[in-house]
């Protein structure tokens, strides 16, 4: 049998974007957060990270659940952060919340995937959940995102 290794370029895609995102804001380039309660300002607010611990926090994330992505390959991979992108922010949309900045939403969604489309949780998950969570006593965090982001990704799994 031969085995097909997959490489991370989605994962990296993402992190690069979500830093050339933070220059942006850190360089006053772009100034305007986008937290109406429209559903397009709920869908780009995924990817706005506003201090380095936040940006580095969600992009260990991403770095540890990138193998996911070797698991089931960049384009499905896409598909699926792309899902659980639009669900969550349809749920933050519905349920009127507040203004939730950060991809960890995602992140949580992609964990949700990974222990119910495959029934186990591996280390690398595990330590996504640690960094998700080691943050979480900031007044700022958005726990509704994180766990709209986590149905988001059971949803997303009964989707696919």
């Amino acid at each position: 049998m031969k085995i097909i290794k997959y490489n991370k370029t989605i994962s990296i895609f993402i992190s690069v974007i979500l830093s050339l995102i933070y220059f942006l804001y850190n360089s006053n380039i772009l100034t305007t957060i986008p937290c109406d309660q429209e559903f397009s300002s709920k869908l780009l607010s995924n990817f706005i990270h506003t201090n380095s611990i936040h940006l580095i926090s969600n992009l260990m994330g991403i770095y540890f659940i990138s193998e996911l992505e070797t698991q089931i390959g960049s384009s499905n991979f896409l598909t699926l952060v792309i899902l659980i992108t639009v669900i969550l922010s349809l749920f933050e949309y519905t349920a009127k919340s507040g203004c939730s900045i950060g991809i960890s939403g995602v992140l949580y969604g992609l964990v949700a995937y990974e222990m119910f489309k495959f029934k186990n949780i591996d280390y690398n998950v595990i330590y996504t959940l640690i960094l998700l969570f080691l943050f979480s006593g900031d007044s700022k965090i958005s726990h509704t995102g994180h766990l709209l982001g986590f149905i988001a990704g059971l949803t997303a799994t009964y989707l696919l």
